[in-house]
């Protein structure tokens, strides 16, 4: 399942839910939050990224974001603008095997990350748990 969203939107998600392959591209929005509750895991099954963000302003609460796999840079969330929340989520088994941040990759914007349990992501460069720098 892709999905690609450019306006505002709220979920909150109280069922069990897995998503697999699972990818969200988020251009151009004002304000985008999902709160799953603990329940609900984004999977890519290893055939793509999982969370692509370039603008607005979004939050990831309670989750589980997993199986991402690129050949370029971020597997779990990549993130190239915009302002992106964090909380309460778990970032794993996440790969860029030829790139940087397997877990999470970051060149703009901003990033907040908070009782964040990121494990078991692997990157050929620039650490597998997070890369952070700037793609100038």
């Amino acid at each position: 399942m892709a999905m690609s969203i450019e306006s505002t939107a709220h979920f909150f998600l109280s069922l069990h839910f897995i998503i697999s392959p699972f990818q969200i591209t988020l251009n151009g929005l004002a304000d985008f939050s999902i709160d799953g509750a603990g329940k609900y895991k984004l999977d890519g099954a290893g055939q793509n990224h999982v969370i692509v963000v370039s603008s607005g302003s979004v939050s990831f609460k309670n989750l589980a974001i997993t199986g991402g796999y690129t050949t370029v840079n971020g597997g779990g969330i990549t993130v190239n603008g915009g302002n992106v929340v964090v909380d309460a989520c778990t970032i794993y088994n996440n790969s860029a095997p030829v790139g940087s941040g397997g877990g999470i990759y970051m060149t703009q914007g901003t990033l907040t990350v908070t009782g964040t349990e990121v494990r078991d992501n692997v990157a050929n460069y620039g650490g597998g748990a997070a890369f952070v720098g700037n793609s100038a």
